[in-house]
This record gives C-alpha cells, sequence and structure tokens, in this order.
C-alpha cells in the first residue's frame, strides 16, 4: 500500500510539472493529409484551426493537450511530401522542422537514421514492419477504360492496325476496278445495259461501305461484275471469315480462363520479400522517395539490395502517394502488381471495401512512427511523458482502433500458414466483362441516330426544294397543253 501512494504521488508530480511547464504553450505543427491519420472534415475549407480536420493524429493530439495545456495550429501543406534530403537541404514537413518554420510535424512519419541526425523524434506511436499489398484473384473490378479496352484485347494492337490499313486499301482497290473496269455496273448502265441505281452501285462510298458491310458479315445487294473485282472481294471474304472466327475464339478464351491452380499458388506463394525477388510475374514498387524506398536503398543485406535495384530498373512501379499505388494495385489486370508499404497504412486500406486486397506481413524488420521535433526543443520531455501516459492508459489504443476499423476480414495472410484463396473453375461472361460491347452498341445507336438527323435535314433543305421545283415545272408545261386541247374540241 505505502509503494501505491508512492507511486500515486510520483504520477501526480510529473503532471504538476507538465502543467507548470506547459502553460499557456502554442504549438505550430505541420502534418498532411493522409487518411485515416489526417483528413478535412467534409464540407469545411482547410485552415490551420485544428476543428477542421479529423483523424488519428488529430485525435492524438486533442489527448496530449488534456495532459499537457498547450493550444496548437495546424499548418498542411499541399505538397504532400513526407520529406528526404537532397544535396544537404530537406524538403517536405520535415524540412519545415528543420527550418524552425514549425514546432513539430504529426503525420505517419518513419523514423530513420537520417532524419535524426537533424531532429528529435518522441518516443513511437505505432510500430510497424513491411508488407507487400496484393489484389486478391477474385476481387477485380474492371475501370471503363478496362471495360472498353477488354473488347479489344483478344487481338493485338498491331493486327487492329494492319486490318484497318488493309480495308482501306482494298476499298480503294475495289472503287478503281469498279470504276474503270468495262465490264462492271458503270460501263454497263452506259451501253443500257443496266439502270442508274446498278450504276452506283461501288461509288467511292458505296465501296468503302461494301467492305465494312462484310466484315460485319451484313451480307450485299449487288456484287462486282468483272473477274478482276470478283477475285479482291472473294480475298477480302476469306480474310474477314478467319478475322471473325480468330477473334471469337480468342475473345471465348479470355473470357472463360479463369485463375489456374498454376496462378493461385503464384498469389500464396508470396510469403516474403525473397518470394518477391524469385518471380517475374508479379511487378513491384513502393512509394517514390519514401522511407521504405530510403531503407532498401541503405540496406546492406543482398536481397534488400535487390529489391532496390529491381525497382530503380523499372521507375514507373514508384508511385507518388500511397493512394496511387493501392489504386494501381487494385486496377492493374493485364499485369498484377504489388505494392510494399507500411503494415498499419496496409490494414487501414484492406479493411475498405470492396475488400479486394490482402497483404503478405515480412516482420523480419520493424521501425516505428514518431512525432518529429526542432533539435534540442525545450518541451520534448514534456510531450513525451504525455504520449507514455496515453500508452498506459490505453487511449492511444483506443483511438487506433477507432480510426483504423473496417468491415473486411481475412486481408493478411501469415508467411507460417498455408493459407489458400478459393476461386471458382473459371470466370463467368458478366455485365462487367460485356459492358464494352454494349457500350460501343450504345455509341453506334447514337450516331446512326445523329447521321439520320442530318441526313433530313439535308433533305429538307437541299432535295426537297429541288423536288417541289421541278413538279411545279412539270405541271406548268402540262397546262399549255390542255388549254390547246380543248380549243381544239
Amino acid at each position: 500500500m505505502p509503494g501505491l501512494i508512492q507511486c500515486g504521488y510520483s504520477l501526480l508530480g510529473i503532471i504538476s510539472v507538465l502543467l507548470a511547464s506547459c502553460e499557456g504553450l502554442r504549438l505550430n505543427i505541420s502534418s498532411l493529409l493522409v487518411p485515416p491519420y489526417l483528413r478535412r472534415v467534409s464540407g469545411v475549407a482547410g485552415s490551420s484551426d485544428p476543428n477542421n480536420y479529423e483523424g488519428f493524429m488529430k485525435d492524438v493530439l486533442d489527448e496530449m493537450s488534456k495532459l499537457v495545456p498547450f493550444n496548437y495550429t495546424l499548418h498542411v501543406p499541399d505538397h504532400g511530401i513526407f520529406g528526404t534530403r537532397r544535396n544537404g537541404t530537406w524538403d517536405g514537413i520535415v524540412g519545415e522542422v528543420v527550418n524552425n518554420e514549425v514546432d513539430m510535424a504529426a503525420a505517419p512519419l518513419t523514423v530513420t537514421s537520417n532524419r535524426r541526425e537533424d531532429l528529435d523524434f518522441s518516443i513511437p506511436i505505432q510500430n510497424f514492419g513491411p508488407v507487400i499489398v496484393m489484389k486478391k484473384p477474385t476481387a477485380y473490378q474492371p475501370s471503363l477504360g478496362d471495360r472498353l479496352s477488354r473488347v479489344f484485347t483478344p487481338l493485338d494492337q498491331s493486327v487492329w492496325l494492319l486490318s484497318f490499313l488493309a480495308y482501306l486499301a482494298v476499298s480503294t482497290i475495289v472503287y478503281v476496278i469498279c470504276h474503270c473496269n468495262p465490264y462492271e455496273w458503270r460501263r454497263m448502265a452506259k451501253d443500257g445495259e443496266a439502270t442508274v441505281r446498278e450504276a452506283e452501285s461501288f461509288t467511292c462510298y458505296n465501296s468503302f461501305w461494301f467492305l465494312i458491310s462484310a466484315w460485319a458479315w451484313q451480307g450485299y445487294v449487288r456484287a462486282p461484275r468483272s473477274l478482276g473485282g470478283r477475285i479482291v472481294v472473294m480475298s477480302w471474304w476469306v480474310y474477314i471469315m478467319m478475322f471473325v472466327l480468330t477473334f471469337t475464339a480468342s475473345l471465348t478464351n479470355m473470357l472463360r480462363l479463369g485463375p489456374t491452380p498454376e496462378d493461385v499458388r503464384e498469389f500464396t506463394r508470396i510469403r516474403s520479400l525473397d518470394d518477391l525477388i524469385e518471380q517475374t510475374n508479379i511487378e513491384f514498387g513502393m512509394l517514390q522517395d519514401g522511407s521504405t524506398y530510403q531503407y532498401f536503398e541503405n540496406a546492406k543485406v543482398p536481397n534488400l539490395r535487390r529489391i532496390h535495384e529491381i525497382v530503380n530498373e523499372n521507375p514507373d512501379v514508384l508511385e507518388k502517394t500511397i493512394s496511387d499505388g493501392i489504386k494501381r494495385v487494385r486496377t492493374s489486370w493485364r499485369k498484377d502488381y504489388a505494392f510494399i508499404m507500411e503494415s498499419t497504412m496496409a490494414k487501414y486500406y484492406s479493411k475498405q471495401e470492396p475488400c479486394d486486397l490482402f497483404f503478405v506481413g515480412d516482420f523480419t524488420t520493424t521501425s516505428s512512427y514518431s512525432f518529429a521535433y526542432r533539435k534540442y526543443w525545450e518541451h520534448t520531455k514534456e510531450l513525451d511523458i504525455a504520449i507514455l501516459l496515453l500508452r498506459e492508459n490505453g487511449i492511444l489504443r483506443l483511438i487506433e482502433e477507432k480510426w483504423f476499423a473496417g468491415k473486411c476480414h481475412g486481408f493478411m495472410i501469415n508467411p507460417s500458414q498455408d493459407d489458400v484463396f478459393n476461386l471458382p473453375p473459371y470466370y463467368t461472361v458478366d455485365l462487367g466483362s460485356f459492358s464494352g460491347a454494349l457500350i460501343l452498341l450504345l455509341i453506334g445507336v447514337l450516331l446512326g441516330a445523329v447521321v439520320t438527323v442530318v441526313e433530313v435535314v439535308i433533305y429538307r433543305k437541299v432535295e426537297l426544294p429541288k423536288t417541289e421545283a421541278r413538279e411545279e415545272l412539270v405541271a406548268e408545261n402540262e397546262q399549255p397543253l390542255s388549254q390547246t386541247a380543248q380549243t381544239k374540241v
């Protein structure tokens, strides 16, 4: 009992010291908009007022201000950069603290040796390790661009391009043959062996329309009369038959071919960074110039150095923000993409709907998020004690559970367990897979309607006045004849 009383007096003494040393303190704090650590309140414009923001960091600062009497303002720059030293100069919010523009930085800021040279860090607020975030094989939600492009995916771009060039060339050749060949409809009409309508069968417009109709298997009314024209058209029909059959077969295979057992093993066998290095089917990247990138850059272990080398060989796998990396993981379907990031943020995004992400933990190394203080700042100790008190009484954990909650489960694969995914035997042809063709059909219907309106307008403005004028002229010519006939009677 005396020990408990003495401990209570010690705690009261610490709090009284904090109250005395920090009374009237006003802090200028820099942070970044990184959900769930900090975000603007919906419908409120950003400013230095902390009430305009919400998130994990905001709640921690508010709880600290209850233990240490201080007020604070939030400086939230738009650049979104944590901080990297370039040519001896720090940028981002780290640079703001180093240059004494603000008192401290409150963000998911990783403690590194380079940053510690110019900053003081608080005791850890969160601990984490590097993890590998990937997309579940069954959870792909194609974007509008993917749905449109999926219709053309069965054939390579070079095949589409050469087919279009072949269409232009063959249409031109058919028009030239039908225009110049004496055995064609045009010549026969001049000799009185065909009607004017038949003579117009292969004008420039009709020649191009004839070939594209054959491409869509619409049939035709008249074919070329000459042997040369028939040979060209026959060769085009053979090409179109092979084109349509090849496209149909390739599209069927693409839609029905689902994840094989090898594909499942390809995902589930990624249990560590070493597994990621040994495969080539999955691209992987990380945050550009982030602490994770710096960790691999400065690592002395060969396999970690190898990750940095692979990433540098293809700079396109680096992302500017964490949200961009998560978006790329979710939307990649031509080649799968894995994003290496901190476990705390990975856990947050994996818990959010549509529950299409999972991550593999590789906690061989751990680090922490901490507040960054100005070097040799006099209030460092008081604020650290406040963070310790929040950790000891469980408030820090309650804040974390509040902001990192989600509706998804089963988002983490333990490297020591043989976790697998339950996958269907093949992909069904659902609306998402077929919506590209429907969108193209809608575009064609709308375009046909617009062209019809234009044709009606042209007819009413150009053709109809000519027809009416011709009918009036015929009526005038018939009237004198009728009068002459009456006179004779």
